[in-house]
């Protein structure tokens, strides 16, 4: 993770941007477990078998609700 890390910070500062340090956390989407939410939307990695009965990793995306259960932004 912390190879991941620098390597971020390295393209941010190629690129004169920076990461806020309370607004972004590094999440391990290769077991499934982990996700993040992002303009409006929740992102996790999972499995997806196609009609011909290949699994392959794909990421779900899920728009997320507001508390009275309408959707983020309509």
């Amino acid at each position: 993770m912390n190879h991941a890390c620098n390597a971020i910070k390295l393209i941010m500062r190629k690129l004169e941007l920076g990461l806020h340090p309370e607004k972004t956390k590094f999440v391990n989407l290769w077991d499934g477990k982990g996700g993040f939410d992002f303009l409006g939307f929740h992102h996790r990695r999972t499995m997806q078998e196609n009609g011909k009965g290949k699994i392959y990793p794909t990421t779900l995306v899920i728009k997320l609700k507001e508390p009275d259960g309408s959707f983020l932004g309509c």
